[in-house]
């Protein structure tokens, strides 16, 4: 026979829609991150060389990952604050 703790008389449970900040927030961060890939693909860069062009796009795809970095981090957020609330 095993005994299961009680519930703590202090617990509250969690707030209905805790996340909604955080994914629209993550939403847009995303749509920035597509609105810059949609500008930064609409630029035209003339390059010298090839390794010119290498660091073009990896200043491109910079800009680019931080803003869907930043909405990834907010997702995650969202995500590991719903399951911790159950």
């Amino acid at each position: 026979m095993t005994l299961s703790p009680s519930p703590s008389p202090f617990a509250q449970p969690p707030a209905p829609g805790g996340g909604v900040p955080e994914l629209v927030a993550g939403s847009i961060l995303a749509l920035l991150g597509l609105w810059s890939l949609a500008k930064w693909m609409r630029t035209d860069f003339q390059a010298g060389s090839g390794r010119e062009r290498m660091v073009y796009v990896l200043h491109v795809t910079a800009r680019v990952g931080l803003w869907f970095g930043f909405a990834a981090f907010l997702g995650f957020l969202t995500a590991t604050t719903a399951q911790s609330a159950s």
